[in-house]
Protein backbone atom coordinates (compact mmCIF):
# COMPACT_ATOMS: atom_id res chain seq x y z
CA UNK A 1 0.00 0.00 0.00
CA UNK A 2 1.23 3.51 -0.73
CA UNK A 3 0.08 6.59 1.16
CA UNK A 4 0.69 10.06 -0.23
CA UNK A 5 1.44 13.10 1.88
CA UNK A 6 1.88 16.60 0.43
CA UNK A 7 5.65 16.28 -0.02
CA UNK A 8 6.41 12.55 0.10
CA UNK A 9 4.93 9.10 -0.25
CA UNK A 10 5.01 6.20 2.20
CA UNK A 11 5.10 2.55 1.26
CA UNK A 12 3.59 0.50 4.06
CA UNK A 13 2.51 -3.06 4.69
CA UNK A 14 -0.45 -4.02 6.82
CA UNK A 15 0.32 -5.29 10.30
CA UNK A 16 0.39 -9.09 10.37
CA UNK A 17 -1.27 -9.04 13.79
CA UNK A 18 -4.07 -6.49 13.27
CA UNK A 19 -4.52 -6.89 9.52
CA UNK A 20 -4.59 -3.10 9.14
CA UNK A 21 -2.21 -0.24 8.57
CA UNK A 22 -0.78 1.03 11.86
CA UNK A 23 -1.49 4.76 12.39
CA UNK A 24 0.99 4.84 15.30
CA UNK A 25 3.82 3.57 13.08
CA UNK A 26 2.84 6.00 10.32
CA UNK A 27 2.87 8.96 12.73
CA UNK A 28 6.26 7.90 14.12
CA UNK A 29 7.67 7.53 10.60
CA UNK A 30 6.44 11.03 9.72
CA UNK A 31 8.48 12.37 12.65
CA UNK A 32 11.49 10.32 11.55
CA UNK A 33 11.27 11.84 8.05
CA UNK A 34 11.24 15.33 9.58
CA UNK A 35 14.22 14.44 11.78
CA UNK A 36 16.12 12.98 8.81
CA UNK A 37 15.54 16.13 6.76
CA UNK A 38 16.83 18.34 9.55
CA UNK A 39 19.83 16.17 10.41
CA UNK A 40 20.83 15.59 6.79
CA UNK A 41 20.52 19.29 5.97
CA UNK A 42 23.10 19.97 8.70
CA UNK A 43 25.28 16.96 7.93
CA UNK A 44 24.52 15.30 4.56
CA UNK A 45 26.19 12.00 5.48
CA UNK A 46 24.11 11.56 8.63
CA UNK A 47 22.75 8.07 9.29
CA UNK A 48 20.99 6.65 12.30
CA UNK A 49 19.71 3.25 13.34
CA UNK A 50 17.70 2.78 16.50
CA UNK A 51 14.84 1.12 18.32
CA UNK A 52 11.68 2.66 19.70
CA UNK A 53 8.60 1.56 21.60
CA UNK A 54 5.49 2.57 19.68
CA UNK A 55 3.10 3.52 22.49
CA UNK A 56 -0.47 3.07 21.37
CA UNK A 57 0.27 0.22 18.98
CA UNK A 58 -2.20 -2.60 19.61
CA UNK A 59 0.42 -5.25 18.77
CA UNK A 60 2.99 -3.70 21.11
CA UNK A 61 6.69 -4.37 21.01
CA UNK A 62 9.68 -2.57 19.64
CA UNK A 63 10.28 -1.13 16.22
CA UNK A 64 13.66 -0.81 14.54
CA UNK A 65 14.27 2.23 12.33
CA UNK A 66 16.95 3.24 9.86
CA UNK A 67 17.19 6.77 8.54
CA UNK A 68 19.56 8.59 6.21
CA UNK A 69 19.40 11.25 3.50
CA UNK A 70 17.69 8.84 1.10
CA UNK A 71 14.95 7.21 3.12
CA UNK A 72 13.44 6.24 6.42
CA UNK A 73 12.60 2.60 7.04
CA UNK A 74 10.63 1.30 10.01
CA UNK A 75 10.27 -2.37 10.96
CA UNK A 76 7.83 -3.45 13.68
CA UNK A 77 7.87 -6.67 15.64
CA UNK A 78 11.45 -7.66 14.90
CA UNK A 79 13.69 -9.81 17.08
CA UNK A 80 16.13 -8.03 19.43
CA UNK A 81 19.24 -9.21 17.58
CA UNK A 82 17.88 -8.66 14.07
CA UNK A 83 20.34 -7.20 11.57
CA UNK A 84 19.25 -3.77 10.27
CA UNK A 85 21.09 -4.26 6.96
CA UNK A 86 19.25 -7.56 6.40
CA UNK A 87 15.92 -5.87 7.14
CA UNK A 88 16.75 -3.09 4.66
CA UNK A 89 17.67 -5.67 2.01
CA UNK A 90 14.37 -7.47 2.67
CA UNK A 91 12.48 -4.17 2.39
CA UNK A 92 14.17 -3.41 -0.93
CA UNK A 93 13.31 -6.86 -2.24
CA UNK A 94 9.71 -6.50 -1.09
CA UNK A 95 9.01 -2.95 -2.27
CA UNK A 96 11.24 -2.76 -5.35
CA UNK A 97 12.30 -6.18 -6.66
CA UNK A 98 9.90 -8.97 -5.77
CA UNK A 99 11.95 -11.46 -7.80
CA UNK A 100 15.00 -11.00 -5.58
CA UNK A 101 16.21 -14.07 -3.73
CA UNK A 102 18.11 -14.32 -0.50
CA UNK A 103 17.34 -11.41 1.85
CA UNK A 104 14.64 -13.29 3.78
CA UNK A 105 17.03 -16.12 4.58
CA UNK A 106 19.22 -13.66 6.51
CA UNK A 107 16.35 -12.67 8.82
CA UNK A 108 15.46 -14.37 12.08
CA UNK A 109 11.79 -13.77 11.20
CA UNK A 110 10.01 -11.35 8.86
CA UNK A 111 8.90 -8.05 10.41
CA UNK A 112 5.29 -7.74 11.51
CA UNK A 113 5.00 -4.47 9.56
CA UNK A 114 7.32 -2.43 7.32
CA UNK A 115 7.19 1.19 6.29
CA UNK A 116 9.44 3.04 3.87
CA UNK A 117 9.45 6.76 3.08
CA UNK A 118 11.80 8.74 0.87
CA UNK A 119 13.54 11.75 2.39
CA UNK A 120 13.41 14.53 -0.18
CA UNK A 121 15.58 17.51 0.56
CA UNK A 122 16.59 20.69 -1.21
CA UNK A 123 20.29 19.98 -0.68
CA UNK A 124 21.99 17.08 -2.48
CA UNK A 125 22.08 13.87 -0.49
CA UNK A 126 25.46 12.23 -0.07
CA UNK A 127 24.67 9.44 2.39
CA UNK A 128 24.78 5.81 1.36
CA UNK A 129 21.47 4.08 0.66
CA UNK A 130 20.03 1.93 3.43
CA UNK A 131 20.97 -1.32 1.69
CA UNK A 132 24.67 -0.58 2.13
CA UNK A 133 24.55 1.33 5.40
CA UNK A 134 27.20 0.41 7.94
CA UNK A 135 25.57 -0.39 11.24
Amino acid sequence: MSISFPDHQFQITTCLRSGRECPVARAFAERLVQAARLACSLRPGFEMTGRAMLDGCAAGGEALFVLNAHRVELFCGVEKGEDAAALCAFSTAFFEDRDARGPLSRLMAPPRMMLRAPVRMACPARAEPCETARI
